[in-house]
């Protein structure tokens, strides 16, 4: 409904903002980075998700784009619902968060308050073929690039994975391509 909010910075709070848009003042629960460096009077647009329940409308704030695709994809598992999203941003941060659920590390998951170890396992579970890789992460071999592509075309980390054990080693290995195919005509045949 609302994607962002751009406008004068009026109040800071220890839950969030408001952010005064054209003489009204829009009220933000923000996650811990969305208004970092910030002060009471500067310009600012926030990414922003709206919630709807039956007994009130909240607006969420985030520090960029990557934290609110992430407060969304963290509402999809059950259990989690938009405090506990926020918290979880909030905590640990879009990256170490994605990093986390995409290398099954629970002791850090954990780490967030309200989530346990059955809430950590949960989020792997439901997660970890939708984060393909943390970003800014560099491949470890082509048989990694050959996975992330395969998650990226939409295949689970578990079948992508499987199907790249028993493709061949290339004799170029930049170049992905032949792999790519032999590893999507296994999938297809597994089907």
């Amino acid at each position: 409904m609302i994607a962002f909010v751009k406008g004068t910075l009026t109040e800071i709070s220890a839950l969030g903002a408001v952010v005064d848009v054209g003489g009204v003042g829009m009220n933000l629960l923000t996650s811990a980075n969305a208004l970092k460096g910030k002060k009471v009077g500067d310009q600012v647009q926030v990414p922003t998700v709206m919630v709807v329940r039956e007994d009130h409308m909240s607006l969420y704030g985030f520090a960029d784009v990557d934290e609110k695709e992430m407060f969304l994809l963290l509402q999809t598992v059950s259990g989690i619902g938009p405090r506990m999203a926020l918290n979880a941003i909030s905590v640990m941060g879009e990256q170490k968060l994605s990093k986390a659920i995409a290398n099954s590390d629970i002791g850090s998951l954990t780490s967030v308050p309200g989530i346990g170890k059955k809430g950590a396992q949960r989020l792997i579970l439901e997660l970890s073929d939708k984060i393909a890789s943390p970003k800014n992460a560099t491949p470890g071999s082509w048989r990694d690039s050959l996975i992330a592509a395969l998650v990226g075309l939409g295949w689970s980390r578990k079948d992508a994975a499987s199907a790249a054990q028993q493709v061949d080693t290339p004799d170029n290995e930049s170049d992905l391509s032949d792999s790519l195919r032999a590893a999507l005509k296994i999938l297809s045949s597994n089907r």
